[in-house]
Formats: structure tokens, C-alpha cells, sequence
């Protein structure tokens, strides 16, 4: 929910444009990853690495179109991992 609402910041500080558009549509996929995670669905853990993926890639996408914080990439990287990580250990059932 942070990163949809730093993406509508964005495109209200800056202008709409694509990174502000794919911003959008990677945090929405994130959240609805994250409510069939909420729910236990069957495909939860390949939905939640999918969209950490696209939303990290989009953060590298970002810095790379923009020239913003560099360090933005290392920590998106290392979230990427962790979150991967604690998916691929929750307990299934």
C-alpha cells in the first residue's frame, strides 16, 4: 500500500508518465498478490514472487530512467530476497 500511495504522490508531484503508470500496475499486483497470500490460496507463494519481482525490476527501472538514489536498487534487491525466502519457508498446508 506504501508504494501505491508513493506512486499517486509521484504522479501528482511530477506529471504522469510511464514509470509513474508501471509504479501503479506492479504495486496493485503486489497488493492482490499480498490478499492471496491473506486468503491461502493455491497459487499465493508463485503470485507474491512474481509481483516482488516486478515491483523490484520496476524500482531498478526507475533509478535507471530517472538518475534517483542508486542505493534505491541495493535495498529493493535485498527485500526481493528476503521475501523469496520467507515464501519459499511458510508452512504449506
Amino acid at each position: 500500500m506504501l508504494g501505491l500511495g508513493n506512486a499517486y504522490a509521484t504522479g501528482l508531484g511530477r506529471g504522469v508518465d510511464s514509470f509513474v503508470i508501471l509504479a501503479v500496475i506492479v504495486n496493485v499486483a503486489l497488493i492482490i498478490a499480498a490478499a492471496l497470500a491473506f486468503v491461502n490460496a493455491h497459487i499465493w507463494r508463485v503470485a507474491l514472487i512474481v509481483a516482488v519481482a516486478a515491483v523490484t525490476l520496476d524500482r531498478i527501472i526507475n533509478v535507471i530512467g530517472t538518475g534517483a538514489n542508486a542505493l534505491t536498487i541495493a535495498s529493493s534487491v535485498i527485500v526481493l530476497l528476503a521475501l523469496i525466502g520467507i515464501t519459499l519457508m511458510a508452512r504449506q498446508r
